[in-house]
C-alpha cells in the first residue's frame, strides 16, 4: 500500500516494471512545470522524464505511471507551460488578459527543453494578441501552427459600447438636433 506500478521503458532497453512510492510523485504531478527524474533501479541511474500517468475515477488517487528513457541525443516532444512577463499597455487601459493556450507542443534535446516559456506581454495594446510566430526563438521547436493565437488583450464591453454607441451617433441624427427641427416646425405651423 502507498506504492504506484510504473513502467520504464525506452532508449532501446527493454521494458521494466518497478513501484515507487506515492508520495515521491506529488512534486512531478501537482505542478504545471516539467520535470525530468533520475531513477535509481538497482543501482542503476537513468534519465526519465514522466510519459504518462493514470488516475483512479473517483478518488482521484495516482493508480499507474509511465517513465520514458531520455537519450541525451535524442529530441523529445513534450507540453511546456506559457507564462507571462509583466503587465500589458491594455491591461493598465481597462482591458483583460486572455489566455487562449496555457501549453505548447515543444521538440527540443532534453537539455535544452525549457521548463516554461516566458512571454513579454508589456508592450500588448487594447485588441492585440500574441501568436506563435512572436515568440523569441531558442533552441527548441515549437510544433504549433505559427498563425496560432497564444493570448491577447480584450477590449472591455463598456468600451465596446460605447464605440457602438457613437457609431450610432455619427450615422444618425443626434436626439438635440431632431428636437431643434422639430421646435423650429411648431413655431413656422403657429405663425
Amino acid at each position: 500500500k502507498g506504492l504506484v506500478p510504473c513502467v520504464v521503458y525506452g532508449h532501446g532497453q527493454k521494458n521494466r516494471h518497478i513501484y515507487v512510492p506515492l508520495a515521491l510523485f506529488r512534486p512531478l504531478t501537482h505542478t504545471p512545470l516539467l520535470h525530468f527524474v533520475r531513477l535509481d533501479i538497482e543501482g542503476e541511474c537513468l534519465d526519465c522524464m514522466v510519459q504518462s500517468t493514470q488516475y483512479h475515477p473517483v478518488s482521484g488517487v495516482l493508480i499507474h505511471a509511465d517513465f520514458l528513457i531520455l537519450d541525451a541525443s535524442r529530441a523529445i516532444k513534450m507540453l511546456v507551460p506559457v507564462r507571462t512577463k509583466g503587465t500589458p499597455e491594455g491591461v493598465i487601459q481597462g482591458g483583460k488578459l486572455m489566455m487562449r493556450k496555457r501549453k505548447l507542443q515543444v521538440l527540443a534535446l532534453p537539455s535544452a527543453m525549457p521548463e516554461v516559456l516566458v512571454l513579454d506581454v508589456s508592450h500588448l495594446t487594447l485588441g492585440e494578441l500574441m501568436r506563435v510566430e512572436d515568440i523569441e526563438k531558442g533552441n527548441y521547436t515549437i510544433l504549433e501552427q505559427q498563425h496560432t493565437p497564444i493570448l491577447s488583450v480584450q477590449v472591455p464591453r463598456v468600451a465596446k459600447l460605447a464605440e457602438v454607441a457613437t457609431a450610432e451617433g455619427v450615422e444618425g441624427e443626434s436626439p438635440e438636433e431632431a428636437s431643434d427641427d422639430t421646435s423650429d416646425a411648431d413655431s413656422n405651423e403657429s405663425s
